[in-house]
């Protein structure tokens, strides 16, 4: 008898949800290919805090292995070179045939003819030679200075593939369904804190944005393990010891990433160590986010030694919402809050604390007296 009514039920449930007709699909697994920080061929390690929006679309926190391809390519260097032949010009010589000019000499002679003398010239003529003067052109060497380029290839395309690099990261989907890597270990942070190390609590909204907890880790003392083996040929035991870190997470703080690519698409919400808006405490610790659709990043928090909750507004200030402590009026009653349920547990969990149209903010609170009140908050 005690069997029947939980038989009858879950032939209910089986037959209203189609139990034997329920299909499942792999969203993402270890070992699958992600888009990476450099390329879209990571292999994804480990992953967790898997959620999920209405529009089936998954954000989480995980660890990829990455191996880069680069290729380095060594340019032809373009060489001018000259040929230095040095241009002799045609030499002009000038030559002079020197022949003298002979003139006509006249020579008189004179005959005793019956003692009458005669008289008369006769013309000698030797040489009736002309001066002329002449140019030789001499063409020692005529040659032309030519410059020209040589091509040299000093080296020829040269692909390296680096050794595999291992980082943690948040990957989120975008609003065509791809996941995409949002952020990885060792980016630097937009705040003063130094580069994140460390990723907890994703969510992602309708839109495409992120939210998380980032940090570093902090060295925090050493820890040593000891190990004792045992040779199995001689049973001779060895010890080794070994001294290892002890990390801490430190530097925690809130950030919310927009759906856009770039260096400014991560924005710091809150962070431990800064003043917890509505208190003069400062907060020391986060948990449980939600990002709706309107407004920005909800988020429990501690402020000194009180619990939280504080939402941040559309000129990304934060305010607050409730805390431990606090007082409320409750029908024309002043009562103090004692604790609030809100994002705590698996219910009413994320889902039912918010309104993704709206924004509108819904928690239980509990007070002092024993008694509790549903409250809504409008941003």
């Amino acid at each position: 008898m005690k069997n029947t009514l939980l038989k009858t039920t879950l032939v209910i449930l089986g037959t209203a949800f189609s139990l034997n007709a329920q299909t499942t699909s792999i969203l993402i697994k270890s070992g699958d290919t992600i888009n990476g920080s450099s390329s879209n061929s990571a292999i994804l390690r480990s992953f967790g805090n898997v959620s999920m929006n209405d529009i089936g679309g998954i954000s989480f926190q995980g660890s990829a292995t990455e191996s880069i391809s680069t290729t380095n390519i060594v340019p032809i260097t373009n060489t001018v070179v000259t040929r230095n032949t040095n241009t002799i010009p045609k030499t002009n010589t000038v030559v002079t045939a020197k022949t003298n000019t002979v003139p006509v000499t006249n020579t008189v002679v004179t005959r005793n003819t019956n003692m009458v003398p005669v008289t008369y010239t006769t013309n000698v003529v030797t040489t009736n030679q002309i001066r002329v003067t002449y140019t030789t052109n001499v063409v020692i060497t005529n040659q032309i200075i030519i410059t020209y380029t040589t091509n040299i290839a000093i080296g020829t395309t040269n692909k390296i593939t680096t050794a595999s690099t291992n980082y943690a990261g948040i990957w989120a989907s975008d609003t065509n369904g791809a996941i995409n890597l949002t952020i990885r270990s060792g980016q630097p942070s937009p705040s003063s804190n130094p580069a994140i190390t460390g990723f907890t609590d994703p969510v992602l909204n309708n839109n495409g944005a992120t939210a998380f907890i980032g940090y570093n880790y902090a060295t925090n003392g050493f820890n040593t393990n000891t190990r004792v083996t045992t040779n199995i040929s001689t049973g001779a035991l060895s010890t080794n010891t070994a001294t290892n870190p002890i990390l801490v997470p430190t530097n925690s703080a809130i950030y919310l990433a927009l759906p856009s690519s770039g260096s400014n698409n991560i924005l710091q919400v809150a962070s431990v160590g800064s003043p917890a808006p509505g208190t003069s405490d400062n907060f020391t610790s986060f948990n449980n986010l939600a990002l709706p659709d309107v407004g920005g990043v909800i988020f429990v928090g501690m402020a000194g030694t009180n619990q939280g909750v504080w939402v941040q507004n559309s000129d990304a200030s934060v305010h607050l919402v409730a805390i431990r402590g606090q007082s409320m009026a409750i029908a024309n009653t002043n009562k103090i809050v004692n604790s609030f349920n809100l994002m705590t547990g698996p219910y009413p969990g994320v889902t039912r604390s918010y309104s993704d149209e709206t924004g509108v903010i819904t928690f239980q609170a509990w007070f002092t007296d024993g008694t509790s009140a549903a409250v809504r908050v409008n941003r």
